[in-house]
């Protein structure tokens, strides 16, 4: 087995070896090279891991300057479809601000980091990794005054917004404990410094940030912490670093919306009213972002990552120095998320795979487009590393469950059987509103939530422009592009009032082809000759 052509997950392979540190890892290399059970491909959680572990990966580092570049902007809130490389490229931007601190709390030689090293030398400086050192130069490191003024010079604060608990607040513990624990460096220095022999003055302020940071830090604390505390958690942490270190505060807050639609779908599985539910949960949500991104001002930039564009839900909506880049809108880092197709060419390439192969891959994975990038075709990332891998073309992605459950109303299934249609025939489907594309709100998703569980019947005028919109949102459907479309017309883009969608490809049609075959067929057959007129597409499908 080719170490070229596998992506480890250090995370899940130490866990999965009981290993405890990264020399136990590499020490187990060889082992799970030649197991034949590992030849299932892992993606990398996190960018070190990637440039450590891989010799494929993609350049995106330039993401950090577009960063940079916009100087009236203080916080980024990037959305885009799960797969497409989010939490990655996340991970490279605190990776490369990420200010090298000691085990003991004192800060290290920033030119001698790993994070300095690789993005000046394109050298991964780690002793225990020979085997496998990336030597591949980031585009970044062209970028000499920023790299001086940033790169490894910031404290950075990495959020996980994964589902922690069975509530909101449980929730919201756990995620803000987690995040204290990541930063037990800054607990030991406070306590060291706190037993040291200095004036009373200065004695009482460290003791006091000292108790500030166990209250978060002891997970008996924090469990007993009233809500307006608990939303100041990561503002007060940010205060605590820049005292310590002197510089200001880089805050990355990945998957922001992994909780909405799960708290709002458990609470009302119990019972509980979701009007009530969700205006209690969205009050907290708006103070944490508040305390954490608006009124915080130790943080020099803020990014924050999810899948579903809903900046008014955050409370964030409106400000000056805050950008939405929604990933199929106007304004969006789209070059820098999921695969360009000329990207996955290069992969290729590198790999000797056959041209044909390649072809079917892009028709396959790719077709995706974003209204400020019309020149350029995305493939899902996950799916084309998949590729890469096995040089096996297949289907990677599948429908959840609520989204699946949206074929059983057989008014929706003629609205995709028209999407269907027309993508044969190389034309767009329907026309959605952008601002209704770019905006999703709790309502929208409980809507859509009812439609799936048949608690409403979905109405083509009334709902098409809300379900397609969400299906655009996660990478179901796409922008059309055509050279004589409306679209590539308005190019440069203005914000335009419709906007055309498409299928992208031959992955989500094959996916949603199945759900047509098990929720509409039976139903066809059931209908006399002249009833099945108006499903003729239905046998387009076989």
């Amino acid at each position: 087995m080719d170490i070229k052509l596998i992506i480890f997950c250090f995370i899940n392979l130490a866990s999965a070896l009981d290993v405890k540190n990264l020399t136990g890892v590499m020490s187990k290399l060889p082992e799970i090279l030649n197991d034949p059970k590992s030849g299932t491909t892992q993606l990398c959680s996190t960018f070190e891991e990637l440039i450590l572990c891989s010799k494929m990966w993609v350049d995106k580092s330039l993401i950090i300057k577009e960063i940079w570049n916009e100087n009236s902007t203080d916080v980024f809130v990037v959305t885009a479809p799960r797969g497409w490389g989010k939490t990655i490229t996340l991970s490279m931007v605190g990776y490369y601000h990420q200010l090298p601190i000691n085990d003991d709390g004192s800060v290290a030689d920033r030119k001698k980091s790993r994070n300095y090293i690789y993005f000046t030398e394109g050298k991964v400086a780690y002793r225990y990794a020979s085997a496998a050192q990336c030597n591949c130069l980031p585009l970044i490191s062209s970028e000499q005054s920023l790299n001086n003024e940033h790169l490894a010079n910031h404290p950075v604060i990495y959020i996980d917004g994964e589902d922690h608990g069975k509530d909101f607040i449980d929730h919201f513990q756990s995620m803000i404990w987690n995040t204290y624990q990541k930063h037990a460096s800054l607990y030991e220095f406070l306590r060291k410094k706190s037993s040291i022999p200095i004036n009373d003055g200065e004695k009482t302020e460290i003791l006091l940030n000292l108790e500030k940071f166990q209250d978060y830090y002891n997970w008996t604390k924090i469990q007993n912490l009233d809500r307006k505390r608990l939303k100041q958690g990561i503002k007060i942490l940010s205060d605590l670093l820049e005292k310590t270190y002197e510089r200001k505060v880089v805050i990355l807050f990945d998957e922001y919306d992994n909780f909405i639609s799960n708290t709002y779908v458990g609470y009302a599985c119990l019972g509980v009213p979701s009007s009530k539910v969700s205006d209690d949960f969205v009050d907290f949500l708006q103070g944490f972002m508040y305390e954490t991104f608006r009124v915080n001002t130790h943080l020099v930039k803020g990014f924050i990552t999810g899948v579903l564009p809903m900046l008014e839900i955050t409370g964030l909506s409106g400000l000056n120095n805050v950008a939405l880049k929604y990933v199929f809108g106007i304004d969006s880092f789209f070059p820098y998320y999921g695969i360009l197709e000329h990207e996955l060419c290069d992969l290729v390439y590198e790999r000797e795979i056959v041209q044909s192969s390649m072809e079917r891959a892009v028709s396959h994975y790719g077709g995706y487009h974003a209204l400020g990038h019309l020149d350029d075709s995305m493939c899902s990332a996950y799916s084309s590393i998949q590729f890469v891998n096995t040089k096996v073309v297949k289907d990677c992605w599948t429908l959840t469950p609520g989204v699946s459950d949206l074929f059983k109303q057989r008014n929706f299934s003629l609205d995709i059987g028209k999407v269907i249609t027309n993508w044969y025939e190389g034309k767009s489907a329907f026309k959605i509103t952008y601002n209704q594309m770019t905006e999703l709100t709790l309502q929208d998703l409980e809507t859509i939530f009812n439609i799936s569980t048949k608690k409403i019947y979905y109405e083509s005028d009334k709902h098409r422009n809300l379900v397609f919109s969400f299906f655009v949102s996660v990478g179901f459907m796409s922008v059309y592009f055509n050279q004589s479309s409306s679209n590539y017309q308005q190019y440069p883009i203005k914000t335009p009032e419709t906007v055309d969608i498409e299928l992208p490809n031959k992955e989500i049609y094959a996916e949603m082809k199945w759900y047509i075959f098990r929720y509409v067929n039976k139903y066809v057959n059931s209908l006399t000759e002249s009833g099945q007129q108006e499903f003729q597409w239905v046998n387009r499908l076989i």
